[in-house]
């Protein structure tokens, strides 16, 4: 509309500036979305991205997908959209799509058209604008060797982060598993490695590398509400549940009470090497 046309050269302004940022290595302490960072690497957005635009949408598509697909053909759902504003139109999001019936067939190519719409489509001038501004400044090619969590860490900085702080804020679940010596394991482990280490490791707990002001008591959910850093202990099973899972949307780590010390530095530190863009193991 007129009025987001408008800001559209705020949006140029704003790229030119993380252009600028990233070309002279400067850390700026900006916190972008994971969609957002994506798109700046030219990397591909998929529909797990959601969970950081639509929360609501995400959950409800992780319930369709595990839903028996003849029970999928009768939700009466459509390739359309409900219009953004009352007096518009639908979003079709395929020609004809307010005639196309959901299936199970069909449910792949459904969410990925919504995730197109939701997170490219409806946001297309304001992400063309500061694209644009970015690319003014440093080359695409240029910002295709990042991946995203390198490109947060290069403009937010990478933090100082107080793992005494860390810890006495943590909610511990699932005692019943843990081993004797299981939690001193897992903060000697995160006490010992780099502060780079460290931002990558929260990074893959939480969504963000970032430390809130005010520390980990400020540490916030998918909603905004306060939501601290939750270690939940499951049972060790080196063939099915080895390594450490964790849930961004609830700032959760599932961890396995592994048998040794050594063990459990072995297994966690291997999600500091996980492939974040295809998410090989361990994120959900």
């Amino acid at each position: 509309d007129e009025a987001s046309t408008t800001l559209l050269p705020k949006y140029t302004f704003l790229g030119r500036c993380l252009g600028k940022a990233v070309l002279e290595g400067h850390a700026i302490g900006v916190h972008l979305t994971v969609p957002t960072l994506k798109m700046i690497c030219g990397a591909p957005v998929v529909w797990t991205d959601l969970q950081f635009k639509d929360y609501q949408m995400y959950v409800s598509f992780q319930q369709l997908l595990h839903m028996n697909p003849e029970v999928v053909q009768h939700l009466a759902i459509d390739f359309a959209l409900p219009p953004p504003k009352p007096g518009m139109d639908f979003i079709e999001l395929k020609p004809g799509g307010a005639d196309i019936g959901l299936t199970g067939d069909n449910l792949e190519e459904y969410i990925e058209l919504v995730t197109k719409h939701k997170l490219l489509m409806a946001v297309n001038a304001q992400l063309g604008a500061l694209l644009g501004g970015i690319y003014d400044v440093v080359p695409e090619h240029f910002l295709a060797v990042f991946d995203f969590s390198e490109l947060e860490l290069f403009l937010g900085g990478c933090p100082e982060i107080d793992v005494e702080d860390w810890r006495s804020n943590t909610e511990e679940t699932s005692r019943e598993f843990a081993l004797p010596g299981n939690t001193d394991w897992f903060w000697e482990i995160v006490g010992s490695w780099s502060h780079e280490q460290r931002a990558k490791f929260l990074q893959f707990v939480t969504g963000t590398s970032q430390v809130p002001l005010g520390g980990f008591s400020k540490l916030a959910g998918h909603l905004g509400e306060v939501k601290k850093f939750e270690l939940k202990w499951v049972q060790y099973n080196a063939t099915t549940f080895r390594y450490p899972r964790g849930h961004t949307c609830f700032n959760r780590l599932d961890i396995p009470a592994y048998p040794s010390m050594e063990e459990m530095k072995l297994c966690v530190e291997a999600v500091l090497n996980i492939d974040v863009e295809n998410l090989r193991f361990g994120l959900e």
